[in-house]
């Protein structure tokens, strides 16, 4: 301003230059730029606060919550300076280089330098505020950060505190151990332990504290099992183990993430103290002390040692190695004709735990008992049925029904033929008993089979007889029915059975009607009688029908599952005997012995009552679906089969060479 001033004085001359200032020139320096010359304006001043109040009000009312801060922008683009707070109050530029080249108003470049100064002052009043904006956030940063680690101080002192705990509990306990053993017990140890694991638990599973279990607490129960008699207290060690492993494989009160490494040290400490302290106690009184006639001991100690939860790993290792073997060479040394004990009483009682591994003593124990059925005569004797019962259900069905069908229904056919006397007046029930004690042994087919040779025919004869004299027919039904009601249910249903009964009313009936032609005056109510009796029958044939179609189909539906068994085990090597027998027994056909029959040293058997000698060794065996073909010397192969011709046709043969 100087400048231009000085510039317009040089351009007139001195006092030329002063009269010839503007009018406007004048009226600036006496002060009557102003609006109201007349009258001094009063001074107003503001505080800093007042003005971030009033910014902070504009800019609610103009909807901007975080408004930016007020920014000085001096336009110099043009002759004149001017000052703007935003780039929307930029004015366009003039037309043309300089602009209008005209001289700045009276008081204009004063204005200016006083709205440059207050804007300043604005803005550094602002960049106060904003500094002291921040550094208030930061002390509260500051402050949030102090008390996360007065907390983390405290939670480490705390921590600090719990770990002298249990570092003083772990040191009282190992310095009593290696100090004064004598004084310390198993429970005392064991009490130690529980303490850390329930008021200790993020220190005992993140410190791994099982792990010091088999250091500490392995000398006392050495010392506490010294004198221990696995078979004579066998519940003490498991009742100890099972202490120990609620301490050790607890995971409760583990942090996320570590449950599982805390149950792996705790179980690997546990089966520690199972295998060093207690397992070789176990396994030497199993193997040097236990009598293994008598199970109870032995058993209740293999027991206990599952519900201690001991690895099954473990107990199965020691079934195996002292449970088993002690158990086969009882069996090699058993001798049924000498022992008083039955070998049931010792085997069966291990089934639950040994399972399928018992099998492979079960070919010896049939071994056994076949060579002492061999020479068993007295059918009337129930020892026999005592010893084999108790095997029903543990043998393989094949194996027992081969067991029976060759050592016992061949000696129940010879005593019930030589002894069975049916005698309506004087009747002896032993015999007949005698058969139907092993009615739940025995198959069916056997027990039908047997009956239909030994019992029916002559019960039959005796009834015709009895009907064809002079008989009471009240007597004559309760007769019947006598016989009828000591049959078991399984066998009173089974149709062949029930033929052999419907044969038999129907021969009182046909007595009745012939009684009638002659005019045999029947007894009050017989007829009526007679056909209840036939009617009832009718409706157990017809129920034992429609079940033995449902077994026909199961039984079906097993022989295909067997046969695709076969089939998968591969090509097996069996007797031309075994191979019939099969075969027969499929089809529903029974062998059943001759007495004093034999051929060239072999037992003749009776098939629907007709002869065939079971061929030597040396045949060849073909079969397909219609029949079992023996190949061999010229004629002497044999046939037997579903066809009816094969079957007929040897007898036709023998008929015509006699």
């Amino acid at each position: 301003m100087e400048a231009e001033m000085g510039l317009a004085a040089a351009s007139g001359g001195g006092r030329v230059g002063r009269a010839a200032k503007s009018k406007e020139e004048q009226m600036a320096d006496k002060g009557l730029w102003r609006k109201n010359a007349s009258g001094k304006k009063r001074k107003r001043y503001i505080t800093p606060e007042e003005l971030l109040q009033q910014q902070e009000e504009e800019a609610k009312e103009k909807g901007e919550v975080n408004a930016p801060a007020k920014q000085i922008i001096v336009d110099m683009r043009g002759p004149q300076t001017k000052l703007v707070s935003t780039m929307d109050n930029l004015a366009p530029l003039a037309s043309g280089v300089g602009g209008d080249g005209g001289a700045p108003k009276l008081g204009q470049e004063l204005l200016h330098n006083v709205g440059l100064m207050v804007g300043l002052a604005e803005t550094e009043i602002q960049t106060l505020h904003r500094r002291r904006q921040v550094e208030a956030d930061r002390a509260k940063a500051l402050e949030k950060d102090a008390a996360d680690l007065r907390k983390k101080v405290d939670a480490s002192g705390e921590r600090l505190s719990r770990l002298e705990h249990v570092e003083t509990i772990l040191f009282r306990v190992h310095d009593k151990v290696l100090k004064d053993p004598a004084s310390v017990t198993a429970d005392n140890v064991l009490k130690a332990f529980r303490t850390l694991r329930e008021r200790f638990p993020e220190e005992y599973a993140v410190f791994g504290l099982a792990q010091l279990v088999p250091a500490m607490a392995a000398p006392v129960l050495k010392r506490s099992l010294a004198g221990w008699s696995p078979l004579q207290a066998p519940t003490e060690p498991a009742r100890l183990l099972a202490s120990w492993k609620d301490v050790l494989t607890d995971t409760s009160g583990a942090v996320e993430g570590e449950g599982r490494a805390r149950r792996w040290e705790g179980q690997a400490a546990f089966e520690f103290l199972a295998n060093d302290l207690v397992l070789p106690a176990v396994r030497s009184a199993l193997v040097n002390e236990w009598e293994v006639r008598d199970p109870t001991a032995a058993l209740q100690l293999s027991e206990a040692m599952v519900l201690a939860g001991v690895g099954d790993q473990i107990v199965q290792s020691l079934l195996e190695q002292a449970i088993l073997p002690k158990l086969t060479r009882g069996v090699t040394e058993w001798n049924p004709r000498t022992d008083t004990v039955a070998i049931h009483t010792w085997i069966h009682p291990w089934l639950p735990l040994l399972g399928s591994r018992l099998a492979g003593l079960f070919p010896e124990i049939r071994r056994k008992l076949e060579a002492v059925l061999v020479h068993w005569n007295d059918v009337f004797d129930s020892t026999v049925y005592v010893i084999l019962s108790p095997w029903k259900h543990v043998f393989d069905s094949r194996s027992m029904e081969a067991l029976l069908s060759k050592f016992v229904a061949p000696k129940l056919v010879a005593g019930l033929r030589a002894s069975l006397v049916i005698n309506p007046a004087n009747q002896d029930m032993a015999p007949f008993d005698m058969l139907m004690m092993w009615a739940d042994l025995l198959p069916p087919l056997y027990m039908t089979s047997i009956l239909d040779v030994e019992f029916f025919p002559k019960w039959l004869t005796v009834l015709h007889r009895w009907l064809s004299e002079t008989a009471d027919y009240a007597e004559v039904a309760l007769w019947y029915q006598g016989w009828k009601d000591r049959f078991p249910e399984s066998l009173r249903s089974d149709p062949r059975v029930m033929a052999q009964f419907s044969a038999a009313l129907s021969l009182m009936d046909q007595v009745m009607q012939d009684h009638q032609r002659l005019g045999v005056p029947l007894p009050a109510g017989a007829s009526e009688q007679m056909d209840y009796m036939r009617v009832v029958e009718h409706r157990r044939m017809e129920a034992a029908t429609a079940r033995q179609r449902e077994n026909a189909s199961a039984s079906a539906a097993a022989a295909a599952a067997a046969a695709e068994e076969a089939r998968s085990r591969g090509p097996t090597t069996a007797s031309f005997k075994d191979v019939v027998e099969g075969y027969a027994a499929h089809n529903g056909v029974v062998f059943l012995p001759k007495p004093g029959r034999q051929h060239e040293g072999k037992q003749a058997n009776l098939r629907f009552r007709r002869r065939f000698r079971v061929p030597g060794p040396e045949r060849l065996l073909h079969g397909n679906s219609e029949g079992v073909r023996a190949v061999g010397p010229p004629r002497t192969g044999g046939t037997l089969g579903a066809n009816r011709k094969q079957t007929r046709r040897p007898a036709r043969r023998r008929r015509r060479r006699r």
